[in-house]
């Protein structure tokens, strides 16, 4: 099928990507960044306690963040730990959940002017109630062997972005960057959701499972389209992660974990075999009082991309049997490379996830931390010079539209999502203290926490 470029943004939602954004600065409309110093500036997450923003500058610049709890009265400051430098990163800490904050990005005594994708203000994420139970990643789309980036099949008029890095090329920074970004956090697993090699072959897979195997916690992989059989004499993804099958299942902590296999062998377009609705149904029957997540490589929506999800008569067959299914608290998928929440009317608001690549622009990886009464995902783009150079490439894909399509409202990236009936809560251990974990609230402070005190500079005084 082709299409051209107006017909693939409009099915896939994304002619009108950013309002989600826009919407948390009232009575602002996203305006042309007036210093020259500042471009592509982006809040690119938000967190229970943080924000981070990142940008670009034509010369080596001191980036710098003020921000304060009214929009005139930004008192703190942080500055990039980087020192002068193109490539920006700045991390506001210490905040408290539920609480409005203000930022303004400055670069030569100048301030950057908000826009989309960096709105001004944002407001920390709200976590569900109850006790945390645990925190998961998820990564996907590795493409190992990618040295170009943005053809998408039966789209002609796209034409792909050549790798400016040689050695470490970029799907090699890219990917490892994500495997030690994980490593620092306390994700107790990672799901990789699919395409892990870009043509299937032995030697592809081999080199992922090497960035994986980095990984201080175990993982899980799923079976994409580009890691099919093929013209291959066996079935290489099987073989080199030691798969007995690649639908299999597995509990975490009141969660089911439910993958499937949706890529058909051959061909790589998107199928579920008979044997896994058989299986799939099976799991379902058995749940119990676990909840469940559903991981496959392609969407499952009508709402989003014809390219991306299952065809009519899966995702129909899929809905019959989810639909009266109050168990199902997510899908999580890969195959578009961008950051997308799409719901289903039959599966009321599950959110469905489609999450960004880890080989291209915007990169990075998603943690998801369960409570009890619900979850949080919060988004997480990768650093390093070399990533930021291709990075800023990355951004002429699909004719300069890559970041309409790819990089997501800040609500598909970041938001907090509360379980209609709460997993029980964990039985206290021999201490009687309960799992020694968190437990969330839903009130935020009136003021900035402590801690973010403690982490920005107070301007005009000391803090």
């Amino acid at each position: 099928m082709s299409m051209n470029r107006r017909d693939f943004l409009a099915r896939s939602g994304q002619l009108t990507l950013g309002i989600g954004a826009l919407a948390l600065l009232p009575g602002k409309t996203a305006r042309a960044q007036a210093n020259a110093d500042v471009k592509n500036a982006e809040l690119v997450t938000v967190t229970q306690q943080s924000a981070v923003l990142t940008w670009e500058s034509e010369n080596p610049t001191e980036g710098i963040v003020s921000y304060g709890l009214s929009e005139n009265g930004l008192d703190y400051q942080v500055v990039d730990p980087a020192g002068p430098t193109r490539f920006h990163r700045v991390e506001i800490q210490g905040l408290e959940p539920g609480q409005t904050v203000f930022y303004d990005i400055q670069a030569n005594g100048e301030s950057a002017e908000p826009n989309e994708y960096s709105p001004g203000s944002f407001t920390t994420l709200t976590p569900p109630k109850g006790t945390h139970l645990f925190t998961f990643a998820t990564i996907t789309d590795m493409h190992v062997g990618l040295m170009s980036a943005g053809a998408v099949g039966g789209i002609s008029s796209f034409v792909p972005v050549e790798c400016p890095l040689d050695d470490p090329t970029c799907w090699q920074v890219g990917n490892q960057a994500v495997i030690d970004a994980i490593n620092k956090t306390a994700s107790d697993f990672t799901l990789v959701k699919g395409d892990l090699s870009h043509e299937y072959q032995q030697g592809q897979f081999e080199q992922a499972r090497s960035f994986l195997e980095q990984l201080k916690s175990p993982y899980y992989v799923v079976r994409g389209n580009h890691d099919r059989i093929g013209d291959q004499p066996e079935d290489y993804f099987k073989k080199v992660f030691g798969l007995e099958a690649t639908h299999y299942a597995f509990s975490h902590k009141g969660v089911r974990f439910v993958v499937l296999d949706s890529s058909n062998l051959e061909t790589g377009i998107q199928e579920v075999s008979q044997e896994q609705w058989v299986w799939l149904e099976q799991q379902i029957e058995t749940l119990g009082d676990e909840k469940l997540i559903l991981v496959l490589h392609h969407a499952v929506t009508e709402e989003a991309s014809i390219i991306f999800t299952l065809f009519t008569e899966d995702q129909q067959r899929l809905f019959s049997m989810l639909k009266y299914e109050n168990n199902l608290i997510g899908i999580l998928s890969g195959h578009s490379h961008r950051n997308i929440v799409t719901h289903q009317p039959e599966l009321d608001e599950v959110p469905c996830i489609e999450t960004s690549s880890t080989v291209h622009y915007p990169g990075g990886y998603n943690l998801y931390h369960v409570y009890t009464g619900g979850f949080m995902q919060t988004y997480h783009k990768i650093g390093g010079n070399d990533w930021r150079i291709w990075e800023e490439a990355g951004r002429a894909m699909y004719k300069g539209d890559a970041q309409k399509i790819l990089f997501g409202s800040l609500a598909d990236r970041n938001f907090s999502y509360r379980f209609k009936k709460s997993i029980p809560e964990p039985e206290p251990d021999e201490t009687g203290t309960g799992c020694g974990c968190q437990t969330a609230s839903d009130s935020g402070s009136l003021a900035l926490g402590a801690a973010a005190l403690a982490a920005g500079k107070l301007i005009g005084g000391s803090s």
